[in-house]
């Protein structure tokens, strides 16, 4: 009997850690936008059908953590890649993310490395606020809000204190953005719809469409492995 019950106990912690695994949140960035995944991301891979994107791709790289350590953009005609590190650090009970550009060709080392800008976190690993380093937007700030569900529902970008965009999120029951509807400072707005093709076995999105203002704009398509 107590062999039972101890083998039912082993088989309750591997279940429990499973589910953990597969809840587990990761968020990403990719040009200033946010995107959370679930379970065990190790990488992913972001390509897209637009002409102007053609030559080039992302890769994201995950820790076991949950936190992204790398993201490189990758040029397929020229050999060039640009690669954000991403470093962390500890400051009152939080800890923020800082993104390092280095760039690189041709894999012979890593040169001109400057900060980024620093993603400052909450106590619930959620983002909350980008702060920009180097050049024309060199000290902007953008802050996040998020819904009850942890989902990204608004984010405004500063300048020197200076409204300069509005962005407003829609989601469906599967908490997958459907609508984005950002103004901008002198008042001309753009709205991107998003369109669900195809998911992983993790119930992360692998094919989206993206539409600028009712009209088709780009195919996404991502290619995620787990741990």
């Amino acid at each position: 009997m107590n062999l039972k019950k101890s083998a039912l106990l082993v088989l309750l912690v591997l279940l429990l850690g499973c589910r953990s695994e597969r809840n587990k949140v990761v968020w990403t960035h990719v040009d200033e936008d946010l995107d959370k995944l679930l379970g065990d991301v190790r990488q992913i891979t972001i390509t897209s059908d637009r002409p102007v994107a053609k030559n080039f791709y992302y890769v994201i790289n995950i820790n076991k953590q949950g936190k992204e350590t790398e993201l490189t953009m990758h040029f397929h005609d020229v050999q060039l890649k640009t690669r954000y590190v991403s470093k962390y650090e500890k400051n009152d009970n939080t800890e923020n993310f800082i993104g390092f550009l280095s760039t690189s060709k041709n894999n012979q080392g890593l040169n001109n490395e400057t900060m980024s800008g620093i993603y400052k976190y909450d106590t619930k690993g959620q983002i909350i606020k980008l702060v920009k380093m180097g050049g024309v937007e060199n000290g902007n700030i953008c802050n996040y809000k998020y819904n009850k569900f942890g989902d990204l529902i608004e984010s405004d970008e500063y300048s020197n204190g200076q409204i300069q965009s509005k962005e407003r999120f829609k989601y469906d029951s599967r908490h997958l953005v459907t609508e984005l509807l950002t103004e901008f400072d002198d008042s001309s707005k753009e709205k991107l719809t998003y369109l669900y093709k195809k998911f992983d076995p993790m119930n992360n999105w692998i094919t989206k469409v993206v539409l600028s203002d009712g009209r088709l704009s780009t195919t996404i398509t991502r290619k995620i492995t787990y741990y």
